[in-house]
């Protein structure tokens, strides 16, 4: 796979909204993803701005990331010695959400989630601390709040806004959960993401 993207061309594809209303009735197919193992179902990095790489594979590793995302030279949040924030190295969203937000797989990419994983990202189910095994990677969910932008607001819509960020569904992580790597290795489109 591989494919460079440009953020524009998804853009102008045919656009999705969601209504609020729409979004509730499927909450109940979004929380029945698995609890303890679940599937990484798609990867992307942003090699630069407005440009989407998806990616079959992909090695994340403490120093760089994701590698070949631009969190390594341009982290919106720096830590104390102005270096990218180790505790926003990947962004993960749940598949069956943005799938249904987005209005296909074709569109996940311009949430700008590296990972897309069918596993529960609740509060409930992984605490700030917990750690996934994805391949032969570690990585552990950090307590950095990951609410939507005004991209995904142009983008998917105000109901989706509100779906994602609102304090009613807050604790569900519907727009998705940071996490920082704690053992460097490689995942895979397809591998096991499970509870450690």
């Amino acid at each position: 796979m591989n494919e460079l993207l440009n953020m524009q061309d998804l853009i102008d594809s045919r656009t999705v909204t969601r209504s609020l209303p729409e979004l509730i009735e499927e909450l109940p197919r979004i929380l029945a993803s698995p609890k303890i193992q679940g599937t990484l179902c798609g990867i992307s990095i942003r090699p630069e701005h407005s440009k989407r790489r998806l990616c079959k594979d992909l090695h994340v590793s403490a120093a760089l990331g994701a590698t070949g995302d631009l969190w390594v030279d341009d982290g919106w949040m720096k830590d104390a010695n102005g270096a990218p924030h180790p505790d926003i190295q990947l962004t993960l969203i749940n598949s069956r959400c943005i799938n249904f937000i987005a209005g296909g797989a074709h569109r996940w990419h311009l949430a700008g989630d590296n990972l897309a994983v069918d596993l529960d990202l609740s509060e409930e189910n992984l605490p700030v601390g917990q750690k996934l095994q994805i391949g032969d990677a570690i990585i552990q969910i950090t307590d950095v709040w990951h609410g939507p932008c005004n991209k995904f607001l142009d983008r998917f819509g105000r109901d989706a806004v509100r779906f994602t960020a609102g304090q009613k569904w807050r604790r569900y992580r519907l727009r998705g959960v940071h996490a920082k790597v704690t053992r460097d290795g490689d995942i895979r489109v397809g591998c096991v993401v499970k509870k450690i």
